[in-house]
């Protein structure tokens, strides 16, 4: 299985996952987009839980436009895995 900054999951960005509640709890989670997906990934994964995956499998849109901006969600993306790896999030208290 590939590993994405050292997780062994095919896709840090899926957005489809369980977690168990006191994991949520203890993981101070800031972004308020689609970038929730990654920063949950790597700091359940720095704070030592274990990851697990369903993967998924995407289908082509049928219908309608994607309102999904690839460049602005790369620099979102970034801007999360440069806070969790330069210790520049906020802690939970």
């Amino acid at each position: 299985m590939p590993k994405s900054f050292g997780i062994k999951v095919h896709d840090i960005t899926n957005a489809f996952r369980g977690f168990k509640k006191e994991i949520f709890k203890k993981l101070n989670l800031e972004a308020d987009s689609f970038n929730i997906s990654p920063e949950f990934a790597l700091k359940a994964h720095k704070a030592g839980f274990k990851l697990g995956e369903v993967p998924t499998d995407y289908k082509a849109r049928v219908d309608g436009a994607s309102t999904f901006k690839v460049s602005k969600m790369a620099l979102s993306y970034l801007w999360v895995y440069f806070k969790i790896f330069t210790g520049l999030t906020r802690s939970k208290k």
